[in-house]
């Protein structure tokens, strides 16, 4: 899976801010507002990657456990399917 547009990454007042590029800006208008975690995960997901290498990323990264990183991650990415920015 990985991101149909690609977004510009900026933080402000500890949240990050996701704003759409290019060709992006026309299809989907608006921004996300994440936290580090998930703007973490749209960076992975700039390339193609599996749900078991986020996971993997996550656990390595944020010292979480594998339950934990599993169930918090398809939590964001179905919010972000349901945004419709998520090739699956």
């Amino acid at each position: 899976m990985k991101l149909k547009y690609e977004f510009v990454e900026r933080l402000i007042v500890d949240e990050y801010v996701l704003v759409p590029m290019g060709e992006a800006a026309r299809i989907f208008s608006g921004m996300i507002t994440t936290s580090e975690v998930g703007a973490y995960i749209m960076n992975a997901l700039k390339t193609d990657i599996s749900k078991g290498e986020l996971v993997a990323l996550l656990m390595r990264d944020f010292e979480v456990d594998e339950a934990t990183a599993s169930e918090d991650l398809d939590a964001f990415l179905a919010q972000l399917i349901k945004l419709n920015v998520l090739e699956v």
